[in-house]
């Protein structure tokens, strides 16, 4: 009867939490590791332990996937002051009220 109420609160907790966007799109991008129930063999029986979940045991030595890859380069390169100030003055000098000089000049070392 124990384990009954155990179970129906933490089903409870689960179904009135919802997932924010931004931990949705963590989880889609492969930001967070998926959590799942994990089959422990004993004398040959399997077993589960209902409720509890486990990360998986796969190893990525990738730092960057599809969907992550362009956002955080921007981000890497751009949260310096000198590289975003560089960035906003060469798009300033497309606008011709704004214009200082030759354009490749300002783009090109």
């Amino acid at each position: 009867d124990r384990a009954k109420s155990v179970n129906s609160d933490r089903e409870f907790e689960k179904k009135k939490k919802k997932p924010s966007l931004w931990n949705r799109f963590k989880k889609m991008v492969g930001l967070t590791p998926v959590m799942s129930e994990r089959t422990i063999i004993l004398n040959g029986n399997e077993t589960k332990i209902p409720g509890v979940k486990f990360p998986p045991n796969v190893i990525r030595n990738q730092k960057y996937n599809v969907f992550s890859f362009l956002p955080i380069c921007l981000f890497e390169q751009f949260k310096y002051f000198i590289n975003l100030y560089y960035l906003i003055l060469s798009i300033t000098q497309f606008i011709p009220q704004l214009k200082v000089g030759v354009t490749w000049t300002y783009i090109a070392p």
